[in-house]
């Protein structure tokens, strides 16, 4: 008998630490599906149009240019501020480690993690972009399709997972948080030269919400002492089209009878594109206080989106006491474990509204200075800070720039973010004839991993991902050669 009590016990740990893994497997590659930011190279980098979506007081040097639909640009951009691939797993001779396969792998992994971290994704493309130059303004539209996620976690999640609990222990889980949002952009900006010395930029957008999700509220706390004490009240929001929760007569979610709406026609899709509006206003400015010296600012997405249509509020506030299953070892059956699951399920209920809600974009500002040292040659200093729910991260990057000829720009840099220092970046355009074409990466890996199957290689190292391409047709970009032609000939002899 106490070989069997000592084997389901046993049994019983290593599906309480299944159950674990399980969860946090859930969330944080839940997160890494479902991230936001323009590039911090493009800030400085001349020859590339599309440098007023950082600064909308930045001209482009062409007096048209016309964005080639949906490639000018595209934008994908990962982030994890606290690990990479190689801190989750490598490869040690044949075998691959995972972070959790020894004490010391997860004591290792867990010192990497901060109060709060997140996981991050940005995906964008441009269906309409161009601009032209009217006198002293450049005027610009772009009509844009984009995706953000943010997933922010405890690290407190982790240490419950890895390390256990002890009799008075305190988790405090209340950074777990869900941001996700996707909607059409329509923006019209305009930049204006005020004299040799100031240059003045906006941009209003006009936006149309197409699915949301936002956490509004957490505070969920485990307390661990002879009973478990679970706390958890949240607030979270979503906009979910042709999406259908049905709730019961209490007007709880009934998350196991969830559907799709079907026999959909024209005007339900058009609804759900445009029935939750919103504005966002960029905001610039480029000032020369001497000839070589150009100081610039701007703050970005500094607006919000009215969610109307599909809505719904869902809402938590309960306290659960775990006191323990009793087993009896003579006749263990899965009821026990059922009857466990039906008490879970009845105390933790999710109230529900259908009520319309604002969401707001996350702010970013920008402060930086560029030096022309000569012609060819230009060096730059960007701060990047963003302002997230109250949250404030900053980044910091160094640029150096090179335009070798009129055709081609290019730039190389060096950034500070999610607490590491091995962030490189590179960017190039080309202008051959009326065509403009580039690349830009604030972070190129230095070091890949080959998955064996596929032959893909991954940036194993790096925990910032991102890249940025576009293709333009540019026009009346060679101004010094019409100048010239403008001269008359009796003037260009002397």
């Amino acid at each position: 008998m106490k070989t069997l009590t000592k084997t389901i016990k046993a049994n019983y740990r290593i599906k309480i630490m299944r159950i674990k893994i399980l969860f946090l497997f859930i969330i944080v590659a839940g997160g890494g599906y479902v991230m936001g930011q323009q590039s911090n190279m493009l800030y400085f980098m001349d020859g590339v149009p599309q440098s007023y979506l950082v600064n909308p007081a930045t001209q482009p040097s062409c007096d048209l240019f016309i964005g080639i639909p949906a490639v000018s640009p595209v934008q994908v951009f990962v982030e994890s501020s606290s690990f990479s691939v190689s801190d989750v797993m490598w490869q040690d001779g044949d075998s691959t480690r995972l972070f959790f396969n020894t004490v010391e792998f997860q004591q290792d992994f867990l010192k990497n993690l901060a109060k709060s971290n997140f996981i991050s994704t940005d995906v964008s493309t441009n269906i309409i972009s161009f601009g032209f130059k009217s006198g002293d303004l450049y005027i610009t539209y772009d009509l844009t399709e984009r995706f953000s996620f943010r997933f922010s976690y405890p690290g407190d999640l982790f240490k419950f997972v890895f390390e256990g609990n002890e009799r008075g222990d305190e988790f405090d889980m209340s950074n777990i948080g869900v941001e996700a949002v996707g909607f059409l952009e329509f923006a019209t900006g305009v930049s204006h030269k005020i004299n040799d010395q100031i240059t003045l930029g906006y941009r209003g957008k006009i936006l149309f919400g197409h699915a949301n999700i936002s956490t509004r509220k957490m505070d969920l706390k485990l307390i661990t002492d002879l009973d478990w004490t679970v706390r958890s009240k949240f607030d979270l929001n979503a906009t979910l089209p042709a999406i259908d929760i049905p709730t019961d007569s209490a007007g709880d979610f009934q998350f196991g009878d969830i559907d799709t709406q079907e026999n959909l026609n024209a005007s339900d899709y058009f609804k759900m594109a445009t029935g939750n509006k919103g504005l966002a206003v960029d905001l610039g400015i480029h000032y020369r206080p001497i000839d070589k010296l150009t100081l610039a600012a701007s703050l970005l997405d500094v607006g919000f989106i009215r969610w109307r249509n599909n809505t719904y509020n869902i809402t938590q506030d309960v306290e659960y006491i775990y006191e323990g299953m009793d087993l009896d070892v003579a006749n263990i059956d899965s009821t026990v474990f059922e009857n466990f699951a039906d008490s879970l399920k009845n105390t933790f209920v999710f109230n529900n509204k259908q009520q319309p809600y604002t969401s707001f974009l996350g702010a970013k500002l920008y402060v930086g200075g560029k030096y022309q040292i000569i012609e060819e040659i230009s060096v730059g200093l960007l701060s990047r800070t963003e302002i997230f729910k109250g949250r404030i991260r900053e980044q910091l990057t160094l640029s150096a720039n090179f335009y070798p000829f009129k055709e081609i720009a290019a730039s190389i840099n060096y950034s500070i973010m999610n607490n590491t220092f091995n962030n490189f970046g590179f960017g190039i355009s080309f202008k051959p004839g009326p065509f403009n074409l580039y690349f830009i990466s604030d972070n190129v890996p230095l070091t890949f991993a080959v998955e064996e199957s596929s032959g893909v290689p991954i940036p194993y190292k790096s925990r910032t991902l991102n890249f940025r391409f576009g293709f333009n047709l540019v026009f009346g970009c060679d101004k010094e050669k019409t100048k010239m032609k403008d001269q008359p000939l009796i003037r260009s002899i002397l």
